[in-house]
């Protein structure tokens, strides 16, 4: 994951587990570690996997925490960019 993630230069925005800081404190989006709270106020009950792949896909579905994340704010060209192997390691 920490490969995929500094491909895609997640840490930019958020804090990822295996990749140092070194871009600041990462705080645009939510950490990629303890995801489950956010998935409480899903649509439909989605599982957290299913809440991961849809914040990826389409990052502007469903934000969970709208008093600290702000929307339009995820690239929303990673299905166009991710290969189905990527995405199922980001989620998995």
């Amino acid at each position: 994951m920490a490969e995929l993630a500094d491909k895609y230069e997640c840490n930019v925005c958020h804090q990822v587990p295996g990749i140092g800081m070194e871009k600041g404190e990462a705080d645009i989006g939510p950490p990629l570690i303890g995801l489950k709270k956010y998935v409480k106020g899903a649509p439909g009950g989605m599982s957290l996997k299913e809440y991961i792949r849809q914040s990826i896909l389409d990052p502007n579905a469903f934000i969970a925490d709208t008093e600290n994340y702000d929307p339009d704010t995820m690239p929303d060209d990673f299905k166009d960019r991710l290969r189905v192997s990527e995405l199922d390691l980001a989620v998995n």
